[in-house]
């Protein structure tokens, strides 16, 4: 009985210890924490004549915190101070019930434990008012939990005082991290209004990539101009931050138009706690022929020809949405955008130009393509945008997929022999393995046999796609 306990318990420990990014700290993005699981069986409804943390209980419990246990199997009533999720709606009352009535550090500190436990903005000034208590209350277990399900998990003791636990909590609902009584007093003097803080809510939703809708949806309805700031500076180009390209452009055009839209592109930082502006920069970018018109032109070229993101992956952005407004001159921007006599263009924004340029003029853009591919042989990444662009492209690519494929290259990585595979299905090209088969993921705890049977079938049939480009290789280019 004890170990089907634990086994749903481990499924909610999450890093709820650990806190979130620092106060002012760089943008959390590829840090994303995953959404906390919902709260253990055990701890979602509170069984009949179950113990609630009133002020006795609290107090008894502290007692019993014992620093010499060492595992959570010993650990008391674990569920009230580790773990993800809201407690039950009558233990965090009797936890604030605690909080207000108790007097001694130690329970104190452990009532402001299960009060955070899916704690609220409207909990903020709760925990405000004992940041200054840094009075001994003893210490309270984190527990470990490794990748193998086990009936108990090591458990580290850590010191611990009302304050440290308000601070804590405080960190929890603002996704921001206080070292200090000082650090909150000097962040709260400076956010009047935390609940429309830029700092907060970028930082709420880095916590989870996507974010959870409804965190989304709370933002929008609370605050457009506030909303339209924060996904540009969370959207980036992969738009995996609760809405979709389409949508932000809307929120562009509806809250900052398009005057407002220059005015980020044009300047070197955007004021955002003196964040660099690349974030927004990139979103705008990527979503911007929803954004501006043909008319807008000249402003945009002015920004592209002065070298304002010049080498930067913003160039290629640049480049790319100026070919989208005037597709008569894409060709130019194209070429331009990837750089001429010795300056070439960094690797991720010559990726999308090549990319664009292969699926949407093969034939014309065929010698900087060219040029491109497996130039050095270790550029893998340019060469997988070029095969990606032909897989889309329209059957006149064939012919140039034929005449690049002329080149020798040795390259076997996922992300060349991937787009390779596509391109050659999608011109007609025979015995070209499934996508599904050029990847092996190994599973947790898996047998070493197991998993390099695996790698060699992976290899085995990259090669394939290898053998399969050059037996159509000759075909392909005679294509008209």
């Amino acid at each position: 009985m004890r170990r089907l306990r634990w086994i749903g318990l481990v499924l909610t420990l999450g890093l709820g210890a650990c806190g979130a990014a620092p106060a002012g700290a760089g943008r959390p993005g590829s840090e994303s924490r995953p959404a906390p699981a919902p709260a253990p069986s055990g701890a979602s409804e509170p069984r009949g004549g179950a113990a609630l943390p009133d002020a006795e209980t609290l107090t008894s419990l502290s007692r019993r915190m014992d620093a010499s246990c060492k595992d959570s199997c010993c650990v008391p009533e674990l569920a009230w101070v580790w773990g993800s999720g809201a407690l039950p709606a009558e233990v965090r009352r009797a936890a604030e019930r605690s909080a207000a009535s108790l007097r001694d550090p130690a329970p104190l500190a452990l009532a402001l434990r299960v009060l955070a436990r899916g704690a609220t903005p409207a909990d903020a000034e709760t925990f405000a008012r004992f940041v200054d208590d840094e009075r001994p209350g003893g210490s309270l277990p984190a527990v470990h939990v490794t990748q193998r399900v086990e009936e108990c998990y090591p458990v580290v003791w850590e010191r611990t005082s009302p304050s440290r636990e308000a601070l804590r909590a405080l960190g929890e609902v603002h996704a921001l991290r206080f070292e200090s009584p000082a650090a909150w007093r000097a962040w709260r003097a400076a956010t009047p209004d935390p609940e429309r803080s830029f700092e907060v809510w970028d930082a709420r939703l880095a916590r989870q990539t996507p974010p959870p809708p409804a965190l989304v949806r709370e933002l929008a309805a609370k605050d457009a101009a506030l909303f339209t700031r924060v996904m540009l500076h969370r959207c980036d180009r992969w738009f995996r931050c609760g809405v979709e390209r389409a949508e932000l452009a809307e929120l562009v055009r509806k809250n900052l138009g398009r005057d407002g839209a220059f005015a980020l592109l044009e300047r070197d930082r955007v004021p955002e706690h003196e964040r660099t502006g690349a974030h927004t920069w990139e979103s705008l970018l990527a979503a911007g022929d929803l954004v501006f018109a043909p008319e807008d032109v000249p402003r945009l070229e002015k920004l592209w020809s002065t070298g304002h993101f010049a080498r930067t992956v913003y160039q290629g952005q640049l480049g790319l949405l100026l070919a989208r407004l005037a597709p008569a001159s894409a060709r130019r921007y194209w070429t331009e955008s990837l750089g001429g006599g010795g300056f070439r263009l960094a690797d991720e924004g010559a990726e999308l130009v090549l990319r664009e340029a292969a699926r949407r003029d093969p034939a014309g853009m065929e010698p900087r393509l060219k040029e491109w591919l497996f130039d050095p042989p270790s550029a893998t990444g340019p060469a997988g945008a070029i095969f990606a662009g032909l897989a889309e492209a329209e059957p006149a690519g064939a012919a140039v997929l034929g005449r690049l494929l002329a080149k020798d290259f040795a390259s076997r990585d996922y992300e060349v022999v991937a787009p390779l595979a596509r391109a050659l299905r999608r011109h007609g090209c025979a015995a070209v393995p499934a996508d599904e088969a050029l990847q092996y993921y190994p599973k947790k705890n898996s047998d070493p046999k197991v998993d390099e049977e695996g790698l060699a079938r992976v290899r085995a049939a990259r090669d394939e796609v290898v053998r399969a480009a050059k037996a159509c290789q000759r075909a392909l280019a005679q294509r008209r």
